[in-house]
Formats: structure tokens, C-alpha cells, sequence
């Protein structure tokens, strides 16, 4: 698969069009499977909340029965969930960047803004991930590992 550099606004209104088929009106607040959904406000309020850096790892993590919640729209865009944090009080975070400067910035960003929210706040750094690898490719490589 080949990135394929685009505008700003481009991207933006590419969002814009995707948030709104989902239903989702504003950029405000916006976390991918927010800690307000019914299955997590079932978890136990101990259990470490793991913050990937985009949606499709939020979910697999999510599959496997962890919380799970990241912003919408990838690296860069969690300034838009910073009223979304009260969600995080009191729960242990741990934050998983994509292996690049982008997803380490981004960390960087969570770890900032959920410090004095969450009970306490990691960043963790997958093992073995080839350059850019994400939390899908780390557990991609645990299945094969078996």
C-alpha cells in the first residue's frame, strides 16, 4: 500500500464527510469508542485503558476485551478530545504510539493532557515493530509467534 500525500483541508473535509456518516457532527469530544459506550462502562474501573493511535487498533484491541478508546482521525487529532478526558479519571492509561516520530509525538500529546486524570499514565513502546509498525502489526507478529 502507497501513502498518498494530501491537503490539509482536503483531509479535513474527507473527515468531515466520513464523521458524518457515522453520525458524528463535530470534532469536539470526538473518541472512538468512547469510554461512555455500555460495554465499557461495564469494565472495571482498575483495568489499564490502552490508547492506540487509530481506530482500526482500538478495535482490534477491543476485540481481545480490552478498553480501547483513541480520537478519531489518527495521530495529531487528540487536541480535539481534551473535554473528552474526565472519562479517563482515576482509570490507568497506557498509550501506544505507531513506531514514528509522528506517533511518538502524538504520545507524547495523550500522555500530556491525561496527566492528573488518569491514575497513571505509560507509554509504551511495542516490541519488534518494523518501522511505522502500529499495534496491529505487533499483534500480527504475536500470532505468528504462536
Amino acid at each position: 500500500m502507497t501513502a498518498t500525500a494530501i491537503s490539509s483541508s482536503s483531509q479535513t473535509n474527507m473527515l468531515t464527510s466520513w464523521w458524518a456518516s457515522l453520525g458524528i457532527t463535530s470534532t469536539r469530544s470526538t473518541l472512538w469508542r468512547r469510554l461512555d459506550e455500555p460495554e465499557l462502562l461495564k469494565a472495571d474501573r482498575a483495568a489499564m485503558v490502552f490508547i492506540p493511535e487509530v481506530e482500526k487498533d482500538a478495535d482490534r484491541l477491543a476485540a481481545l476485551g480490552m478498553v480501547s478508546p483513541c480520537n478519531a482521525g489518527g495521530a495529531g487529532k487528540w487536541k480535539f478530545c481534551a473535554d473528552a478526558l474526565e472519562a479517563f479519571r482515576g482509570r490507568p492509561v497506557a498509550i501506544l504510539p505507531d513506531d514514528d516520530d509522528v506517533g511518538r509525538d502524538h504520545a507524547d500529546s495523550v500522555a500530556h493532557s491525561s496527566v492528573g486524570i488518569g491514575s497513571e499514565i505509560r507509554v509504551v513502546m511495542l516490541p519488534d515493530l518494523p518501522p511505522k509498525g502500529d499495534v496491529s502489526n505487533y499483534l500480527n507478529a504475536s500470532d505468528q509467534r504462536g
